[in-house]
């Protein structure tokens, strides 16, 4: 297996963040493992997700589905087409699990910016990666908005 350097852990989470930003979510959907989840806990990041109420808890399914609405045109929340930028930084390997992933660690500046409106948002990411057929992908994606208490304008979240 392959070891997971922090370099290529930061070039993962780069490309990740640029395949966002230039609203490729195809190829980003692609970065996930079949049985992955993207989550965004509430205000409390160590809730039990199929237990309480979490502002997004994707499995493959859902993932497409955010996709698919971001992807049409009539598309309410974001029209006009907002931009989005990802400023990634402090990134470290925090473990490996029995399994076998590794998890990464970053904290992330989100800007989403439509309309003449700028939403900041900071988050701080948890990413586990699994080596599958030569490349890794995500088995989680978890974001923890760093003010998930205060009220976020629609299209704020696009995809963090």
């Amino acid at each position: 297996m392959t070891e997971l350097t922090r370099v290529a852990a930061e070039d993962f989470l780069y490309e990740e963040a640029a395949l966002i930003d230039e609203r490729r979510f195809d190829e980003w959907l692609a970065l996930f493992a079949d049985d992955g989840l993207y989550w965004v806990p509430g205000d409390d990041p160590d809730l039990d997700p199929t237990r309480q109420v979490s502002i997004i808890y994707d499995d493959a399914t859902r993932r497409r589905s955010r996709v698919e609405r971001l992807q049409h045109r009539s598309n309410w929340r974001d029209d006009p087409e907002g931009r989005l930028l990802h400023l990634v930084s402090n990134v470290r390997i925090s473990g490996i699990g029995a399994d076998g992933a590794v998890e990464v660690r970053s904290n992330q500046l989100v800007t989403h910016s439509r309309s003449g409106r700028d939403v900041t948002v900071a988050v701080a990411c948890t990413h586990r990666l699994r080596r599958t057929e030569g490349r890794w992908l995500i088995v989680l994606k978890k974001v923890c908005l760093m003010a998930a208490e205060h009220y976020l304008p629609p299209g704020a979240i696009v995809l963090l």
